[in-house]
């Protein structure tokens, strides 16, 4: 093989991975950005400590996935549920539709003022709705840990739907 034709080939196999970043970079369809409100019961063990509460989260999602859970709040009939506070917004993560996820970052939560305390990163299934999209979207807490703490339960959005694909 030539040079001439070796230099051909490196530039179009350049090229062609050039574009297929192109094309990954932009392999994710969110239905309608904005901000979002998701809410459920989940039940919350950490240590000596488990509690069943109403668990609500409100965040931005932008065009790309990027989420950002700027606020929530914890309530129930347990005294327990009075005594968690959500800490360390904003939690961050990008949504990977390739298998329905969303890795959240910075988590925090602290318990009877401190007494307990966990932090870390969680991972929280997505679906568009069941059983067809145009049911409400949710998140999927199954066992997610996070220092010495999980969390389990389902967060359905309130009001305008949102979508996520690949």
């Amino acid at each position: 093989m030539s040079i001439k034709m070796m230099k051909k080939a490196m530039i179009g196999a350049a090229g062609a991975v050039a574009l297929m970043g192109a094309v990954n970079a932009h392999a994710i369809d969110v239905q309608y950005p904005g901000t979002y409100t998701f809410e459920g019961q989940t039940t919350l063990s950490a240590s000596f400590v488990t509690a069943t509460c109403n668990l609500s989260l409100t965040g931005d999602v932008d065009s790309s996935g990027n989420v950002s859970v700027t606020t929530g709040s914890v309530s129930g009939a347990s005294a327990v549920c009075g005594n968690i506070e959500l800490q360390g917004f904003p939690w961050t993560g990008t949504a990977d539709p390739s298998n329905y996820t969303l890795p959240l970052n910075g988590v925090e939560v602290e318990i009877y003022g401190g007494l307990v305390t966990c932090s870390g990163n969680i991972t929280a299934g997505f679906s568009n709705g069941t059983p067809t999209d145009a049911d409400p979207s949710f998140f999927a807490l199954n066992n997610a840990s996070f220092g010495i703490c999980s969390v389990t339960g389902d967060l359905e959005v309130q009001g305008t739907d949102i979508n996520i694909y690949p």
